[in-house]
């Protein structure tokens, strides 16, 4: 009977035991759980911050490009201007084109005539 008190009390001295080792692990890996969990917050908080600063960035740009758009929108009303402005100077430079050629052919019919052509 000795023997059977004898390893129950082995037993349970064997419990307890492993329920403090238990016990310990559990805390072990709560506590590499909670460190995991800072770390992973740390991360993605500085991802964040990294994120923020690249929107900032962004709307630097969004500027730019708009006050390049603008210029650019200027440019083309200043040159549809200058088309609408030149349109009829073009125009008559033709016509002066015209009546040069039509006067250069008549000197030359007039030299030919007269026997002095080049």
């Amino acid at each position: 009977m000795a023997h059977k008190i004898q390893k129950k009390e082995n037993i349970e001295i064997l419990l307890k035991s492993h329920i403090r080792k238990s016990d310990t692990e559990f805390r072990n890996v709560h506590k590499i759980i909670e460190e995991l969990a800072r770390s992973t917050k740390d991360g993605f908080d500085t991802v964040n911050k990294q994120f923020g600063d690249v929107n900032a960035q962004f709307d630097g740009v969004n500027k730019q490009f708009q006050t390049m758009f603008e210029g650019m929108r200027l440019m083309q009303d200043d040159i549809k201007d200058i088309k609408r402005a030149t349109g009829p100077i073009v125009q008559m430079l033709g016509q002066h084109d015209m009546g040069m050629q039509k006067l250069d052919e008549r000197v030359r019919r007039l030299e030919r005539k007269a026997g002095i052509a080049k």
